[in-house]
């Protein structure tokens, strides 16, 4: 750390990248050790802007968001730009059992629960609630969509203005739409009226700020119209949301500063920036950096060009929070101790920890002052105190406070839900999982003597019941014990 400390008090500016993959504490972190001004969240502008787009309709729109299970619960589900099975693979999952709610639903009228399948599929008779799709290509939705338009991404975003006009004629209008497709807009708000639970998704992989906008109309003309009406965005990867709350400069912005000239050191943070840009603006803009350092848990391309890569661990082997599709914190827990990774053997040993903490590390080395963050709660608390709009985060999960026993919380306490220290219990035997943890009996105890470890045939003979002996009709359950007594004694 002190290596690191020394190039950043040398630079003249260092700003720092980070990541929607990584969690909100460590891009906070990042963000503290370089300053609010010099943070850059590591996505492209355009992406940044979809992304404040949908979190402004997700504040601002007024029109709820589901669950991942309440989705299954929608009777009229319309996707706007999004292969969800590539895009968001546990939607479309939800999206198809949406689908099936139909058959479920005629099998609760004739008082069939749902766990009688073959029932519920004979009544429903591959009955479907409608499910309308657009994409510029096919995808694995289209074998239980009512209707499938293919189209580029620009005719997309017109053809869900026309429903969206069509449902509240305040909308904007849309004219010269191909032949047909004014039918197929009818056929879709029939269906969306006409369900007692409606549902958008759209997402920002079309790369359009248009069909979010589109998406938006349709929702809001449905709930102006009285519809429990819901609507789902599809991120870009697990912690954009969470990036879009935090706010900072885009990567473009970024590349910027270290192509000018403006900035000479760069920490980059679980963040392979050639999946975010383009190659040559990425080599362009590293080709002037001067001190390079990376952090992250993968290898990627650009630690080829650092000068000092710090080993971060993984979601599996750290604890953090990521804000998903809903606006929602989510918690995750540590599973993996990357301390069973040691051979003491070789002599062998890991140094992995959070990104949260080598940053906090290298910011307390900088500062020469002590380290304060040593729990997640710690980080948790400067994170909300820095940035208000994060406060749910503190009650995504229970703190360390929290008592994790009965004799702690008291005798006549209630169950006690403690996600955090049941992750912590399944730790070492999860972290174990590819080690052999047999304990052989040694050969050498067994020399010199005649016993062995009783067995057992399990082959008869035809017309003979189990537990009599082949010859005698007696049992050899006598006969099995003795043997166990003389290997025991063996061993002893």
């Amino acid at each position: 750390m002190q290596g690191a400390a020394d190039i950043l008090r040398q630079a003249k500016k260092t700003i720092g990248i980070g990541s929607p993959r990584a969690s909100l504490e460590s891009n906070f972190a990042l963000r503290e050790l370089v300053g609010a001004e010099n943070y850059y969240t590591g996505i492209a502008q355009a992406e940044q802007s979809r992304l404040a787009l949908m979190l402004n309709v997700l504040k601002n729109g007024g029109v709820h968001t589901p669950a991942l299970r309440e989705i299954e619960d929608y009777d009229a589900v319309l996707v706007l730009g999004e292969d969800l099975t590539q895009t968001g693979a546990r939607i479309a999952l939800s999206v198809r059992q949406a689908v099936k709610g139909k058959a479920r639903a005629m099998a609760a009228a004739q008082r069939v629960a749902d766990w009688q399948i073959a029932a519920v599929q004979n009544i429903g008779q591959h009955a479907k609630y409608p499910l309308f799709t657009t994409n510029v290509d096919n995808t694995r939705l289209d074998d239980i969509a009512a209707w499938n338009y293919r189209a580029p991404v620009d005719e997309q975003a017109r053809f869900g203005f026309a429903i969206a006009h069509a449902l509240d004629s305040a909308a904007p209008a849309v004219n010269d739409l191909a032949d047909g497709l004014n039918k197929k807009v009818d056929i879709i708000v029939q269906a969306l009226t006409g369900a007692r639970k409606p549902l958008i998704i759209t997402g920002s992989n079309a790369g359009s700020e248009a069909i979010i906008e589109a998406a938006a109309n349709i929702a809001k003309a449905l709930k102006g119209r009285g519809a429990d009406v819901g609507i789902t965005f599809v991120a870009g990867a697990a912690n954009s949301m969470g990036l879009a709350m935090i706010g900072g400069g885009s990567l473009d912005q970024a590349l910027e500063q270290l192509a000018s000239g403006a900035a000479d050191t760069a920490i980059v943070m679980e963040n392979d920036l050639y999946r975010h840009a383009p190659a040559a603006q990425v080599d362009a803009a590293l080709a002037k950096v001067n001190n390079l350092i990376v952090a992250d848990h993968q290898r990627t391309a650009i630690m080829d060009k650092a000068n000092l890569i710090l080993s971060s661990a993984s979601f599996a082997e750290s604890d953090g929070t990521l804000i998903n599709q809903e606006g929602r914190a989510q918690r995750f827990f540590q599973v993996y101790d990357p301390a069973y990774y040691d051979d003491a053997k070789k002599n062998q040993f890991t140094v992995m920890l959070e990104s949260w903490r080598w940053m906090h590390s290298l910011h307390s080395t900088y500062t020469s002052r002590h380290v304060d963050w040593t729990q997640l709660d710690d980080v948790i608390a400067a994170c909300v105190a820095a940035l208000p709009q994060l406060q749910g985060i503190v009650d995504a999960a229970p703190g360390r406070d929290v008592p994790h026993s009965r004799s702690e919380a008291g005798a006549f306490a209630a169950p006690l839900q403690r996600p955090y220290r049941h992750a912590r219990q399944h730790q070492r035997a999860t972290s174990r999982v590819s080690r052999r943890i047999k304990t052989p009996c040694s050969p050498s105890r067994w020399k010199g003597t005649t016993a062995r470890w009783p067995i057992v045939s399990r082959s008869r003979s035809p017309g003979r019941q189990a537990g009599t002996h082949r010859r005698h009709g007696t049992s050899s359950r006598p006969k099995w014990a003795a043997n166990c007594v003389t290997a025991i004694r063996a061993c002893a």
